[in-house]
C-alpha cells in the first residue's frame, strides 16, 4: 500500500518547506482519502486529487497522479511562504483562496474574509 503521508512530507522536504506541517495541510485538503486521491470524489469548487488542486488555475498539473500533485502544492507553497514573508497562515490562505483573495483580505479589500474554508 503506498504511504501518501511518507510521499507528502518527501515532497515538502524536496521543496524546503516543513514536513510536518504540509502533512497537516494535505491532510486538511483531502484527508488522505483514498476516493479523494484517486479523483473518484471532487470538491464542490472542483478540486481534485489528494492536494485538492483546481484544474482551471493549474492547467500544467495532473491533480490524480499523486506523486506529481504532491510536488506542485509543496513547491507552490515554497512560493507563496516566500511571497508572505514565511507567513504560513498567509500562505496556506492563498493556497487556498488564492494569492489575490488573501492580498485583498489583508488589505480589507475583501468582503467576508476571511473564508471559513480557508480559516479551517
Amino acid at each position: 500500500m503506498t504511504d501518501y503521508r511518507a510521499m507528502a512530507r518527501a515532497a515538502a522536504s524536496d521543496a524546503g518547506i516543513s514536513p510536518d506541517l504540509f502533512e497537516r495541510q494535505i491532510d486538511q485538503e483531502s484527508g488522505f482519502a483514498i476516493d479523494v486521491i484517486e479523483c473518484r470524489r471532487d470538491s464542490g469548487a472542483g478540486a481534485r486529487g489528494i492536494a485538492q488542486i483546481v484544474p482551471r488555475f493549474h492547467p500544467n498539473v495532473d491533480p490524480c497522479d499523486p506523486p506529481a500533485a504532491l510536488a506542485y502544492a509543496a513547491r507552490l507553497m515554497a512560493n507563496h511562504l516566500s511571497a508572505w514573508s514565511g507567513n504560513w497562515a498567509l500562505a496556506l490562505s492563498a493556497y487556498n483562496a488564492g494569492p489575490g483573495a488573501t492580498a485583498r483580505g489583508v488589505k480589507g479589500t475583501l468582503d467576508g474574509w476571511p473564508y471559513a474554508e480557508t480559516v479551517r
